[in-house]
């Protein structure tokens, strides 16, 4: 049986959400950095793009990005 849940709604959610788009941001560059550091630790952009399931070309722009303007 679920439990009941109150919450306090004075933030709106559109707020909520804003945060939520702010913090993808974050993610997605700890994402693309932790991967560059795999790759100065010598794994193969195959392998570390795997663990993030993602492609290898989408590895291989990262690096092309990194190259290009350091993130």
């Amino acid at each position: 049986m679920a439990r009941q849940v109150n919450i306090n709604k004075d933030v709106p959610i559109s707020e909520i959400r804003k945060v939520k788009r702010d913090l993808q941001k974050f993610v997605d560059l700890y994402e693309k950095i932790t991967f560059i550091e795999e790759i100065y630790c010598d794994n193969s952009v195959k392998s570390a793009m795997e663990k993030r399931g993602k492609t290898a070309q989408t590895g291989y722009k990262w690096v092309k990005d990194w190259n290009e303007k350091i993130v």
